[in-house]
């Protein structure tokens, strides 16, 4: 049986109009894999990728299935959503669909450890979703600076110009980092691989800018 992961799923549901709430930071993590481990979300209004469960089914130890839903028993649905594999093995899930949006991402490089710290509750608020990395705590190179992406979601027919008011950087100064517009190496890959470069600064379908 083919393995669904968040990838595959991507690609079908490109061009059909929906959209999923919510990606893991690696879209190669199966569905059920993500989902059971409580895997993040990435914005003070987003939960984590269980709580787009609408029903799981599993095959317990003796061959029978269960089903929670979240139509017929919310109570149990909202018990086994984090199930870490202690319940079965999934048989069927459904997830929540949204409608299709843009994601315009802002990524700013060495920011100072202390500043983000500091201002991280603004930071949360001031976008959709924020992700922040950072390699600076204790010594060696990265020692008190991370990186974080600031996004937004917009409708497909959404002007990039309506952000202007959205993004703006909580106590802007020299500390707050520079802005990375370039093309850059994907994580673990071979930097000579130009095929695996990207770029988080820009306009993207949902499927590539979460």
């Amino acid at each position: 049986t083919e393995v669904a992961q968040f990838l595959k799923k991507q690609k079908v549901m490109g061009g059909s109009g929906g959209a999923l709430r919510n990606l893991p930071s690696c879209s190669q993590f199966t569905v059920v894999g993500a989902i059971a481990t409580a895997t993040h979300g990435s914005g003070i209004d987003i939960q984590n990728l269980a709580a787009d469960i609408a029903s799981i089914e599993f095959v317990k130890a003796d061959g029978t299935l269960v089903r929670y839903s979240r139509n017929a028993n919310q109570k149990l649905l909202e018990g086994c959503r984090i199930h870490l594999g202690c319940l079965g093995i999934v048989s069927s899930l459904t997830l929540d669909i949204v409608p299709y949006y843009d994601v315009m991402s802002y990524r700013y490089d060495d920011i100072k450890l202390d500043y983000m710290i500091d201002n991280l509750p603004n930071m949360w608020k001031s976008c959709d979703s924020l992700s922040v990395w950072t390699s600076g705590f204790g010594r060696g190179h990265g020692t008190g600076y991370c990186w974080a992406v600031y996004r937004y979601f917009m409708t497909e027919d959404e002007k990039e110009e309506t952000l202007s008011d959205r993004h703006t950087i909580p106590n802007k100064s020299k500390d707050s980092g520079v802005l990375c517009d370039i093309p850059i190496n994907r994580y673990c890959t071979d930097p000579n691989n130009n095929s695996m470069t990207f770029r988080h600064t820009g306009r993207k379908p949902w499927y590539d800018g979460l």
